[in-house]
C-alpha cells in the first residue's frame, strides 16, 4: 500500500475496488455516506487506508509462513512477473478473520500459507 512514488488507490479504483456479492450493499452505503458528508468520508478513507497499510506491513513479515514456503512462493511470484503482493486473503488467517474460504483469482499464488482455505474465482 504505502509505496514510495505512488499514490494510494482511491475508493472504487483498482487496488480498492467495490466488492461484488454479499458486501456490495455495505460498500454502497459507505460510499453514499461519504458523498453525503465529505468530512466523514475523509475520516473513513483515512481509517481504511491506514488499516490496509497496516495489513500490508504485517503481511510483509509473513509470520504465517515457514521460510521454505515463503522462498518457494516468492520464486513463483517472481517467475510469473507479477512481483509480490500482500493480500487480505493471505493475512486473514493470522488475524482470525477467515471463517469461510477466501475467494482468489489464482490458488498457486497462496501455496504454502498455513490455515488458508481458498476458492478459485474466474478471472
Amino acid at each position: 500500500m504505502a509505496v514510495v512514488g505512488r499514490r494510494l488507490p482511491r475508493t472504487g479504483e483498482e487496488g480498492w475496488p467495490a466488492p461484488a456479492g454479499p458486501y456490495a450493499d455495505r460498500w454502497q452505503a459507505l460510499m453514499d455516506m461519504a458523498q453525503a458528508a465529505p468530512d466523514c468520508g475523509r475520516v473513513i478513507t483515512r481509517a481504511v487506508t491506514r488499516t490496509l497499510d497496516d495489513l500490508y506491513r504485517y503481511g510483509g513479515r509473513r509470520p504465517h509462513m515457514s521460510y521454505a514456503a515463503e522462498a518457494d512462493l516468492m520464486a513463483y511470484r517472481s517467475r510469473e512477473g507479477r512481483g509480490d503482493a500482500i493480500t487480505l486473503a493471505e493475512v486473514a488467517p493470522t488475524l482470525g478473520i477467515a471463517p469461510a474460504p477466501a475467494p482468489v483469482k489464482g490458488t498457486r499464488w497462496y501455496q504454502g500459507i498455513t490455515d488458508l482455505e481458498l476458492v478459485e474465482q474466474p478471472v
